[in-house]
Parts: C-alpha cells; sequence; structure tokens
C-alpha cells in the first residue's frame, strides 16, 4: 500500500551532510512506490505547506526528520509551536550523532508518536540508564551510504588516472592539548570523580570501545555497576566525547605519516595541527565534492567517532564509490563485513602495524580491487539509503501494530 510521507530535507546552510543524505532518503522511500513530499526548511512556503498537509488535510502518514528537524516551527520570538505535540502521525527523528551531543536533539522533544534512531548500539543502554525518552519508540539505524550514480566498473576505472590514493576526511574536531575542557558544559569535577573520569579517556586511548562501553568498564570495576554512578559519569559525557574525536582523529593520521602513508586530508582544522611530514590539506568541501573524491580514492581511512559498536556512514559510502575502507574497529562492522576480505580495521595500540596493509593495497592493483568487489557487492545489497528507508517504514509499520495490540484493536 502506498503511503504519503514528509521527509524534512534541511536547508544548505546546515551541516553539508544533512540535505544531500536526506534527498537520498527520499529518493529511496520514492523508489519504494510511496509518495514522498519534501521540505526545504530554508524555504518558508514550503514550511506552511508540509504544516497544512500535516495538520489541516491530515493527509501526511509518516514523517521523517534528523535530530528535531520539523518538529518545532518558529513564527515569532514568542511563538515556537511543537508540531507533533497533538498529533496521531508517526515522525521519525534520525539522531546524527551520539545522545549526549549537547548539539544532537529531538530526542527528547514532544511528540505523541514519536520513533528515534540511534547510531551505536550501547546507545539503547545510554538511554534505558539515564530514564531518558521512555515514551519513544527507539532503534539502532545507522545512516546510510550515497552511491555515485557510476558502475563499479567504472569506478575501478577512474582510480586508475585519480591522484588520490589514501584519503581522510573529517575535521580535527577541536583543540585536544589540554585535555578534556570538563567546565565547557557544566561544573568542574571533583578531585576522585576526576580520577575515574581520566580512567575513561585512558581506555578510550587504548581501545576501541564507545563511551558508554568505557565508562561501563571503569565504573564496574570499581564495583559501582548501578545507575546513580552511571548517571554521574555521564554529566562529563559530551567533554569526553568533544575531546576523544579530536584526540582519535589526529593519532590516527599521525600515525599514517608517520609511517611514511602519504595522505590527502579533506575538512577543517587540521592547518593548525601539528602534523608531521606528507600530509596534503585540502581545508572543508561540499559534500557533493566529498563524494567526487571517494569516486577516485583507492583507499579511505575512517575514525568511527566513537561509533565503535555502529558505523559512521563514511564506510559505506566509500564502499560504494569503490574504495577501500581501512576503518576503526567496530563490533557492528566485524559482524556486518569479513575483516581482510571487505574491510580492514585497526585498534589504538598497535595500530601501526595494522595500517601496513596500505602500501600493499596501493602497490597490488588485483588485490585492491578483489577487496573493492566484495565491498561493494555487500554494501550495495545492504547499507544504501533505500534499505535504510525499508528499516524505517518497516519499524513505524511494527510500531503501529505494536500500539494498536496495546490498545485493544487487535
Amino acid at each position: 500500500m502506498n503511503v504519503n510521507i514528509l521527509v524534512w530535507l534541511g536547508n544548505k546552510d546546515m551541516h553539508p551532510a544533512i540535505y544531500p543524505n536526506m534527498q537520498s532518503l527520499a529518493a529511496g522511500i520514492a523508489d519504494m512506490g510511496h509518495n514522498v513530499i519534501t521540505c526545504n526548511t530554508a524555504e518558508p512556503e514550503e514550511i506552511r505547506a508540509a504544516l497544512s498537509l500535516l495538520r489541516e488535510n491530515q493527509i501526511i502518514d509518516l514523517s521523517i526528520g534528523v535530530n528535531a528537524m520539523g518538529m518545532h516551527i518558529k513564527y515569532s520570538d514568542d511563538q515556537i509551536v511543537d508540531v507533533y505535540a497533538d498529533l496521531d502521525v508517526p515522525h521519525i527523528s534520525i539522531l546524527l550523532d551520539e545522545p549526549f551531543n549537547p548539539y544532537c536533539n529531538g530526542y527528547a522533544d514532544a511528540a505523541r508518536y514519536h520513533i528515534v534512531t540511534y547510531l551505536d548500539r550501547t546507545d539503547k543502554e545510554y538511554f534505558s540508564r539515564m530514564d531518558l525518552s521512555v515514551d519513544k519508540y527507539k532503534m539502532f539505524m545507522p545512516l546510510g551510504g550515497t552511491v555515485s550514480g557510476l558502475s563499479l566498473e567504472e569506478l575501478l576505472e577512474r582510480k586508475k588516472q585519480s591522484s588520490y590514493e589514501v584519503v581522510f576526511s573529517a575535521g580535527a574536531f577541536g583543540d585536544i592539548r589540554q585535555g578534556p575542557e570538563w567546565e565547557k558544559f557544566g561544573v568542574l569535577p571533583s578531585h576522585y570523580m576526576l580520577n575515574m573520569l581520566e580512567d575513561i579517556v585512558y581506555l578510550l586511548q587504548n581501545e576501541p570501545l564507545s563511551v558508554v562501553a568505557a565508562a561501563d568498564k571503569v565504573l564496574a570495576a570499581r564495583g559501582m555497576a548501578e545507575d546513580n554512578y552511571f548517571q554521574a559519569a555521564a554529566y562529563y559525557f559530551p567533554a569526553i566525547l568533544c575531546y576523544i574525536k579530536g584526540w582519535r582523529r589526529r593519532k590516527l593520521v599521525a600515525e599514517l605519516l608517520r609511517n611514511g602513508i602519504a595522505l590527502d586530508i579533506f575538512g577543517d582544522g587540521w592547518e593548525v595541527a601539528d602534523l608531521p611530514h606528507g600530509a596534503k590539506l585540502h581545508g572543508a568541501i561540499a559534500y557533493e565534492g566529498m563524494l567526487q573524491v571517494m569516486a577516485e580514492a583507492k583507499v579511505v581511512v575512517n575514525d568511527e567517532a566513537v561509533f565503535n559498536d555502529g558505523a559512521h556512514d563514511r564506510v559505506f559510502t566509500a564502499m560504494l564509490n569503490g574504495a577501500v575502507v581501512v576503518s576503526e574497529y567496530s563490533a557492528y562492522l566485524a559482524e556486518e563485513f569479513v575483516q581482510n576480505r571487505d574491510i580492514f580495521m585497526f585498534g589504538w595500540q598497535d595500530i601501526g602495524e595494522q595500517l601496513q596493509v596500505i602500501p600493499h593495497l596501493l602497490s597490488d592493483d588485483g588485490y585492491r580491487e578483489g577487496i573493492v568487489c566484495s565491498a561493494y557487492g555487500r554494501t550495495i545489497n545492504r547499507h544504501t539509503w533505500r534499505h535504510r528507508a525499508e528499516r524505517l517504514l518497516e519499524a513505524a509499520e511494527l510500531t503501529k501494530f505494536s500500539r494498536d495490540m496495546r490498545a485493544g484493536k487487535i
């Protein structure tokens, strides 16, 4: 049965990946035969039209946006409307980062019928232990990969003429020289609490764990497995997240360069980083431009942005654009792909040794192309935005069935 689905696209002034990714999601839904209505949130007329379809005409069966997109409409400084607070239309919020990232919102906003997706499987525990979003329906869903429009054969041919061998695409993410800025998001920790927090950071610098998993491990070792201890530690998760993202990215780039692997870096902030010789800095570029780079790159190196039981979408996008992915370890990726056949992964203690596969990938075209073909086949069948669209609609249907059962309608 075809349904009417509203997709809040965001706009091009937001994070550069939001608008094109939501366009890809909308296209995936349309490919399934559903009626898709899109809304560019920079266009007041489109917002008014979307609200009319939702609230007056009531023809929308499902709506989707990232974070809190579409959930609040500001008519004036003193008039902000909670769009879904009194609507039974199911709305899906696709979270773009960890729920404890202060800039990631939507999971606690007012909505009668609300599904929230998260990017790392340990986020389920975070929501539960923090008593957050208890009235929401939640599901684990990494973002989808973006296809290039080229065939695999065309991608392989393009790479033969490319000047991009090893590419890293991510911002430097903050100043890590002084350690975590504990007071940035709240009060300074006390002496004993600081010892515990520093142990969490140390663990994250040595093991490929998510912030939640690292906190669990440190607290359990102290005999503090109860939720109240976790909740106290979680107050400082934003500061830990901000620090460890930058630390891991700089560590990865430095190890690549120290091992003699020349690197093309795309992203802002690297011009002020103290990097060994061998890095070519390109700065931040538009999402469409980054897709072209990945379509030419032979190897894409990836940090997981602490999604160590989830995945960053650049893994799937790189594979769909014919690049071999060398990624920070993720338990989820280890289940989805065969290591050393579809993907190569590294940890933080023996990273230098594990990165030595890259020169081999660059020197042996046949070996590299075999990896590309295997990963591409897996990803094109499981990890495009079309597949994410299928999961979202499946979740909406199952949730409706569950609600109807509890209401005695079935």
